[in-house]
């Protein structure tokens, strides 16, 4: 019985050890990036179904981001988007442009 008692608490022992040991490394090792909402594409992968270029998606998420938009994210130091959020960028900046052009014409044929 002392045998079986004595192996129990040497059993209990490298249990506790491997559990610390563990712990340690899990803190060691560099963070994975999380995987992400399966909405969420890549700038190339959005590029491609928007037919836009690539450059222009990673300026509207990095537009996005700034604003809060919640459907844009970065992840591992990749841009990630919803397709509804880039179009909602574009959208947006559209309108902005638009505005932008009218009012400088406006202002040259009036100077």
């Amino acid at each position: 019985m002392q045998i079986r008692a004595h192996l129990e608490q040497r059993v209990a022992d490298l249990e506790a050890r491997c559990a610390r040991l563990e712990v340690m490394l899990t803190q060691m090792l560099p963070k994975q990036p999380q995987p992400c909402d399966p909405e969420l594409l890549t700038p190339s992968e959005l590029a491609f179904e928007l037919s836009i270029s690539e450059q222009h998606v990673r300026k509207l998420c990095k537009r996005g981001y700034k604003l809060g938009v919640a459907d844009v994210e970065r992840n591992g130091g990749r841009w990630l988007a919803t397709e509804e959020a880039i179009q909602g960028l574009r959208r947006e900046a559209g309108a902005f442009g638009a505005f932008h052009r009218l009012s400088t014409s406006e202002g040259l044929a009036e100077g």
